[in-house]
């Protein structure tokens, strides 16, 4: 795997959210120290967040509840949006048919620029092909200390 595909899989994984779920069935958000509602955290998801949803007493992880709860309860309201056609694909393979989707997407990515490189090769003459590397090692070690920078940032944040 490249590292420019390991950086797009870490910018898109990150950390997720955490949402505690009270015996009484509350929901609780950890990062706004505040009760939440469904409706909220579907909000919170289509503006790009990633969530997980823990049971307080356990810790067991009800993600895949919560988000299936929140689909059916906007589909109640008429809100549907899931063609039936990726629900049957859900229903029979489960996660493998999501999994696979994401795994072929970065592959082709990896392709494209793999691909794109091999066409700059005969065109582009030693000189440029030397400067460029260089600048793609520049760029490598820059996103590593990137990298590196937001994982002390985010380890050092107790809150």
């Amino acid at each position: 795997m490249s590292r420019l595909t390991q950086c797009v899989k870490y910018f898109y994984m990150k950390k997720p959210r955490i949402i505690t779920r009270y015996e009484n069935r509350k929901l609780y958000d950890t990062a706004e120290s505040r009760f939440i509602t469904l409706t909220r955290i579907g909000d919170l998801i289509r503006q790009g967040e990633t969530v997980k949803i823990v049971e307080k007493g356990t810790g067991n992880d009800i993600t895949s509840n919560t988000l299936t709860q929140i689909i059916l309860d906007e589909d109640r309201k008429g809100k549907a949006f899931i063609p039936v056609k990726i629900l049957h694909d859900v229903i029979r393979w489960g996660n493998d048919v999501l999994d696979t989707g994401v795994d072929q997407v970065l592959h082709t990515f990896d392709d494209v620029v793999e691909n794109s490189i091999r066409r700059l090769l005969p065109v582009a003459g030693t000189r440029e092909l030397e400067n460029l590397r260089s600048q793609i090692g520049l760029l490598e070690k820059k996103i590593e200390e990137l990298l590196i920078k937001q994982n002390i940032h985010k380890s050092g944040d107790k809150k």
